[in-house]
């Protein structure tokens, strides 16, 4: 369960916002690759989320410079048991904490009235996290510094007063570095570095009246999967759906 208080001051050039993110996990499983053991997973988490951006209108373009800081810490207490009626075999305790740097540029220009398009640039994601599991007195360490890079490219098109439809793209690539370490007698720490790349695709649509607006974006295959997602052959249609009413 996730619940996320936050304020925000919004102007014609700029806005800001901070927001708490409280993390709530208990969840119940079952491993069949390890001995059948029962597993019981129980944590929590709490950070804080910083964004601002400015405004900047030149010839017809909206051009809006981002920057956001994010941290974020976890804990959890994993139990696992030989059978769902037997004493706990083992307890790990796991944390996990990061800290993220973005810095963008989102640029919009309307070629007509009912469509405008949208260029998104973001060339600094930097991340640092790392994750540290407890079992009896062994402690395993794993810190990651990621490098990312994204560009978006979007569409929006306004269909009625109420209705309007938007379309795009990301491409993105990924650069992680993974150092592990333990404090076991005789373990060694091992290093490694991989670079990877991904685009993903978009739908979504907005119904605006008055002072209700309800938005929605669709889960990215239904661009390639058409119907499955819709009968339920993949997976679900809205990926993410927000309503807001203006007081």
């Amino acid at each position: 369960m996730l619940v996320k208080p936050n304020v925000s001051y919004s102007n014609e050039k700029v806005d800001f916002a901070v927001s708490i993110p409280l993390y709530f996990v208990n969840e119940e499983y079952k491993f069949i690759n390890e001995n059948n053991k029962n597993n019981t997973l129980e944590g929590s988490g709490s950070g804080i989320d910083l964004t601002g951006r400015m405004f900047i209108q030149n010839n017809g373009w909206n051009i809006v410079p981002s920057i956001q800081y994010k941290l974020m810490g976890f804990s959890y207490d994993k139990k696992s048991y030989a059978s769902p009626s037997s004493e706990e075999a083992s307890n790990d305790k796991m944390t996990s904490d990061s800290n993220l740097f973005m810095l963008g540029i989102g640029v919009e220009k309307s070629i007509n009235e009912s469509n405008t398009i949208t260029i998104g640039w973001t060339p600094l994601i930097l991340e640092f996290i790392t994750d540290e599991t407890n079992q009896n007195d062994t402690k395993n360490t794993i810190d990651y510094f990621k490098y990312d890079t994204k560009i978006c490219l979007g569409l929006e098109s306004k269909l009625s007063k109420y209705f309007t439809t938007r379309i795009g793209a990301d491409y993105y690539t990924m650069s992680t570095k993974r150092e592990e370490s333990s404090n076991l007698a005789g373990a060694s720490s091992t290093n490694s570095t991989y670079t990877n790349s991904d685009y993903s695709t978009y739908l979504g649509f907005a119904y605006n009246y008055k002072a209700l607006t309800i938005d929605a974006v669709l889960n990215e295959r239904i661009l390639l999967d058409g119907t499955n997602v819709i009968s339920g052959v993949s997976n679900s249609m809205n990926s993410m759906l927000s309503i807001i009413y203006n007081f």
